[in-house]
């Protein structure tokens, strides 16, 4: 996650921190205090989840890879509960279609793209939708429109990503 990520209770949050050497992932809250720390042990990416790290709603929080030769920082608050159960209930909705996997996948990232185009000041969820995209990418033999839809949201994520830099 970048820019300015909102995050769900529960949801696994993958990292690909940049840089290289002995990689670690630091989280601060928004006084400055660091509130988790873990190293990578060599992985290129980390699966956490809001409650592995301590977030709390309301509280933004940074994240950076302490091996970053840039230092950058990226910012991350847990979305609130009734917003977070919104959109859970939506996703679920679209779990239920008839549509084959791939199909309930696309759906899924475009309808996390058009909720954070929708309500910028209340969700940022580019990157849940960023690593649905990959994993039907990685995992599924696509027709030529469903590649076509997923390289249209791929190219929506990195002009998110692009903005938020």
């Amino acid at each position: 996650p970048c820019g300015n990520a909102t995050v769900i209770q529960g949801q696994q949050i993958t990292f690909m921190p940049e840089g290289s050497g002995d990689k670690q992932i630091v989280f601060k809250d928004s006084s400055g205090k660091e509130i988790f720390r873990k190293g990578l042990q060599g992985a290129a990416t980390v699966q956490l989840t809001p409650e592995e790290i301590g977030l709390k709603p309301a509280e933004v929080y940074t994240w950076n890879c302490s091996s970053a030769a840039d230092g950058r920082q990226f910012s991350m608050r847990l979305l609130s509960s009734n917003i977070a159960k919104m959109v859970a209930e939506d996703l679920k909705q679209i779990e239920k279609d008839e549509a084959n996997e791939p199909m309930k996948s696309i759906k899924k990232a475009a309808y996390l793209q058009f909720m954070s185009d929708a309500y910028p000041m209340d969700m940022d969820l580019y990157w849940l939708s960023s690593q649905i995209v990959y994993g039907i990418k990685e995992n599924i033999v696509l027709s030529e429109d469903d590649k076509g839809i997923i390289d249209e949201l791929t190219r929506n994520c990195r002009r998110h990503v692009a903005e938020k830099r």
